[in-house]
């Protein structure tokens, strides 16, 4: 189970999934076989909305992507992104 902020009726937790202007992937529908930069485990925006997206499409991180790493922080994702992670 994975909590949400409602505010005003509505939920408002937002996380963003990142990828290099040369990644095919689009969405999150469709980075098979590619690699993952997680921030970390226990955060929501870095790992849990990501882990629970998946479990509704029926995926594991084990499963869709190549390689799944953790950077363990958020600006880490952005300079592994930026550096590579999947070439």
């Amino acid at each position: 189970m994975l909590g949400v902020p409602v505010w005003r009726g509505a939920a408002v937790y937002q996380s963003c999934l990142i990828a290099a202007a040369d990644d095919p992937a689009t969405s999150l529908a469709n980075p098979r076989g590619g690699a993952h930069a997680f921030s970390d485990p226990d955060s929501n925006s870095g790992y849990q909305v990501t882990a629970s997206d998946l479990a509704g499409m029926a995926e594991t991180p084990d499963r869709l992507f190549s390689r799944a790493i953790f950077t363990y922080g958020h600006r880490n994702v952005v300079r592994t992104v930026a550096g590579g992670v999947n070439r």
